[in-house]
């Protein structure tokens, strides 16, 4: 499966399960129409930043780099996560669709568990949930 087939895959699988994702389209970008007259123009469009990870999940807010079995992270896709720990984004390299269906599910509880310690309601609910996720 190359890489843009697991993107879609993922979206999909994401779509299916109520989560909100989308495809980031990174660099620049061409794109060309063919006029009525035969003659082509060009649109340039720019993505986003270089490095920038292929997909956003809006919520639980975290982004996904996919790669292949066999891909190899860049030295700017790996200084774009390790910016994103240090300022408190999630971010993940994902290889298959499974692991990142994991990922996204975790975030999502741990922000509901999050959610219930904040408003005060049920400290131990939060504790049981965070033990059996370890």
């Amino acid at each position: 499966m190359s890489e843009t087939d697991l993107q879609r895959a993922i979206l999909e699988a994401l779509e299916a399960k109520g989560y909100r994702a989308e495809r980031i389209n990174s660099g620049n970008m061409v794109f060309l129409q063919t006029l009525k007259s035969g003659k082509e123009k060009r649109y340039r469009f720019r993505g986003a930043r270089k490095n920038t990870p292929d997909i956003l999940v809006l919520k639980p807010y975290l982004w996904l780099e996919t790669k292949t079995p066999i891909g190899k992270a860049s030295p700017g896709q790996l200084e774009w996560h390790a910016w994103a720990e240090a300022n408190g984004i999630r971010a993940k390299f994902v290889r298959s669709i499974g692991e990142a269906l994991r990922y996204v599910d975790r975030c999502a509880r741990d922000d509901a568990v999050r959610g219930i310690v904040a408003s005060g309601g049920w400290p131990w609910l939060a504790e049981l949930i965070v033990q059996q996720d370890q």
